[in-house]
């Protein structure tokens, strides 16, 4: 258990001691209050406080009882549960551990992934944002967001002097001006851009692609669902991906078709 997740649980001083003694093999309440110089009374209480919070438990060898570390994964459920609660992460929003430094967490609900795309454009405030879509997400988005919402997020964008870099079917901005609208073009126009353009085919898919510095953002809003994946190894292959699309497509000036694409609406 790390330092920042013994303070997540809000425990005592006394309480980590005993934990980081339970870290190393069993123990008896006497050793405990041995090792940790805690009186004999308190390492009880502060046992019994622990169990009841799914960090220890009890096991029985040669007719002595020993305590120890719970099982990892109900250690894990124990963290995430304090941290729903103080973060209030909605019951629709699931977190994955994975080994050292990464992270996953899906989310499900329409106002969590609307918080979502906008925690994403913070995330890269005065930094790039890699990103592709599918041809086929557009229904999936209309399902979450209004116009006002994308229009919203189109400023938001720029406020953030966000640099978008993306992959997209050939067309694409003139498809999304007849779906969205003038005012969409408007608040999209004037954003930090780099754009590439791919052929169709490569794009007969629902889904979308956002990587920033610190995660990579898998998206299905057909589905209701996006996942989040913090992992260094797998950000470097992402990126890896679209240096290799962005040196294989063909680069547009998206402010450029934009401007003309209002003056001939």
């Amino acid at each position: 258990m790390h330092t920042e997740d013994s303070h997540m649980l809000d425990l005592s001083k006394k309480e980590r001691k005993v934990l980081d003694v339970l870290k190393r093999e069993k123990s008896t309440p006497l050793e405990i209050a041995r090792t940790t110089k805690v009186t004999r009374p308190s390492v009880y209480v502060i046992l019994d406080k622990l169990k009841k919070r799914g960090l220890v438990t009890t096991k029985i060898e040669q007719g002595k009882k020993y305590w120890l570390l719970e099982d990892p994964r109900n250690i894990e459920e124990a963290l995430y549960a304090t941290k729903k609660f103080l973060l209030n992460i909605s019951e629709a929003t699931e977190e994955v551990h994975g080994r050292s430094e990464s992270n996953i967490v899906l989310y499900k609900k329409r106002s969590d992934l609307q918080k979502l795309i906008v925690d994403i454009t913070k995330e890269a405030k005065n930094s790039h944002l890699y990103g592709f879509q599918g041809s086929n997400q557009e229904i999936g988005w209309s399902k979450i967001f209004s116009k006002e919402n994308t229009n919203k997020i189109n400023r938001l964008v720029k406020e953030n002097k966000v640099i978008v870099e993306g992959v997209m079917p050939a067309d694409w901005f003139v498809e999304h001006i007849q779906q969205w609208g003038k005012e969409w073009a408007e608040d999209f126009s004037g954003r930090m851009t780099i754009s590439h353009e791919i052929d169709k085919k490569y794009f007969k898919h629902g889904a979308q692609l956002f990587a920033t510095r610190k995660a990579v953002y898998l998206l299905s809003f057909n589905e209701s669902l996006a996942i989040e994946i913090r992992n260094s190894e797998i950000q470097k292959m992402v990126l890896s991906m679209f240096d290799y699309m962005q040196s294989h497509a063909k680069k547009i000036d998206p402010n450029e078709i934009l401007r003309r694409l209002v003056e001939e609406s």
